[in-house]
């Protein structure tokens, strides 16, 4: 199971300043065999998220005929591919290595400009079902540009480059 969700500390300041509300979106999902479907994460026009976790639970068979969810499944072949503005296009296989984990984010979305979502199951018979959490804060757009300039001061100073570099 994956260990205590932890708020960064680098957070604290913002979630003050900006009057940042935390909460959390879970969706479950089946997937089908031979499936692959692109989503979006954003929030309505006027908000913005600081995404900082995703938790995804243990892929488990479904079986379609019956309705039942049956054993925890590891595979390359379900997975997601998942992007946004600040985070590169990436490959998540349904593998221990991800659910067993909470996956750390860092991940800035507004109308516009979502978390993109692929969503894929390359296998010729295998439903399986899904859940996973997205971990927020969500505050008003109109502060998007001092969020992310926090974030791109603390890239030069941590890292002594620029965010991406």
């Amino acid at each position: 199971m994956p260990g205590l969700l932890k708020i960064p500390e680098l957070y604290l300041p913002l979630i003050k300043k900006f009057n940042m509300q935390f909460w959390h979106d879970t969706m479950a999902m089946i997937i089908p065999p031979k499936f692959q479907e692109m989503i979006s994460y954003e929030p309505p026009k006027g908000r913005a998220y600081l995404i900082f976790a995703i938790t995804f639970g243990r892929p488990r068979r479904y079986d379609p005929s019956t309705g039942t969810v049956g054993d925890v499944i590891s595979t390359v072949d379900v997975g997601i591919w998942h992007a946004s503005k600040w985070m590169k296009w990436h490959w998540d296989p349904l593998v221990e290595s991800i659910y067993e984990i909470v996956y750390p984010q860092h991940v800035l979305v507004r109308h516009g400009e979502p978390y993109w979502m692929e969503i894929y199951n390359k296998t010729e018979d295998l439903f399986v079902y899904m859940d996973a959490t997205i971990w927020l804060y969500e505050f008003e757009e109109k502060y998007f540009g001092e969020v992310e300039e926090y974030f791109d001061c603390l890239y030069e100073r941590v890292a002594g480059c620029k965010r991406g570099g």
